[in-house]
């Protein structure tokens, strides 16, 4: 029996780029081979597999279900080569590029700004973006680096580390709590007005509550995307907020709000950097985090989310 010889990683590069461009005549070009030999490789794995990978008419190139079952593979195996050369590439490289963050604006003044005067200090080859917003961004989809300060689930493909913590304050002005009375039960809240984030669930507006408790509907007159905002109008009187301790602990220590409540809420919520889950993180992602974390240690490590 003719022993068929094992094929080797061009001929599922060439496989990859048929499929993905579902043409042989695009896919030469792009390899810079020509069509023939390109043929020559396929014809030569699905030689090798026994099956027949790719359905060829006049007019496309088209994936049988063999082949599609082995594409989803050597895109693994495209990954995890990739990563071998970030990876060798990496072994001597000074962080370089563009890295971007993306945090809401406290965390940007407080925590990041002095992060990044002395990372580019350090870096000076990094160009640095910084993304002010209350939300949690696709990193993949939006090709953000670094997230700081919330504290949202993480995918599995994403690395989530503890930066710090905070804790959940219900709080409003002292002449709010005087016409509408101070609340003594979660249930109270429902007779209130509440200043919502839009980032939250409606249905779901206060967040880290203690013992699995469900939060009530609420009476929502006023909502913002901007917890500063948010702060601005509890201390106007607009009605309760709910804010991280960092947010309003000035205020609080002032007498301009009142804290209420605070039995109902979880003691403490940790803050989370996030960065994504490659076998090699980039030297530029890499000494960010080390960076922020050093800092992190030190006791003004909060950060906020919604």
């Amino acid at each position: 029996m003719k022993t068929i010889k094992t094929p080797d990683l061009c001929h599922f590069e060439s496989f990859i780029t048929v499929a993905e461009q579902g043409s042989f005549t695009r896919a030469a070009a792009i390899l810079k081979i020509s069509k023939t030999v390109l043929s020559q490789k396929i014809k030569a794995l699905e030689t090798a597999t026994g099956v027949t990978l790719l359905a060829r008419t006049t007019r496309k190139v088209a994936l049988t279900e063999e082949g599609q079952l082995l594409y989803t593979q050597c895109l693994r195996l495209q990954q995890e080569l990739t990563a071998t050369k970030n990876l060798m590439n990496g072994w001597h490289d000074q962080p370089h590029g563009l890295l971007t963050v993306s945090c809401n604006p406290y965390i940007s003044e407080h925590i990041l700004l002095p992060l990044i005067t002395r990372y580019r200090q350090h870096y000076p080859q990094v160009t640095v973006e910084v993304l002010i917003e209350e939300r949690m961004p696709d990193m993949t989809q939006e090709n953000v680096d670094v997230i700081l300060g919330v504290n949202w689930p993480a995918p599995d493909t994403i690395v989530r580390r503890q930066m710090g913590a905070t804790r959940y304050v219900l709080c409003a002005n002292p002449e709010y709590l005087a016409q509408y009375g101070t609340p003594q039960t979660l249930d109270d809240m429902r007779h209130h007005l509440y200043i919502h984030h839009t980032g939250r669930q409606r249905d779901l507006p206060i967040m880290g509550l203690r013992d699995n408790q469900r939060s009530p509907t609420l009476t929502i007159e006023l909502s913002s995307n901007d917890a500063r905002f948010m702060r601005a109008c509890a201390l106007a009187g607009q009605g309760i907020v709910e804010l991280h301790e960092y947010m309003v602990r000035d205020a609080l220590d002032a007498g301009h709000l009142v804290e209420v409540l605070p039995h109902v809420l979880e003691a403490e919520q940790p803050l989370y950097v996030y960065y994504r889950k490659d076998r090699f993180v980039q030297p530029k992602i890499r000494q960010f985090i080390t960076m922020l974390m050093t800092q992190a240690e030190s006791p003004q490590s909060s950060t906020e989310t919604n």
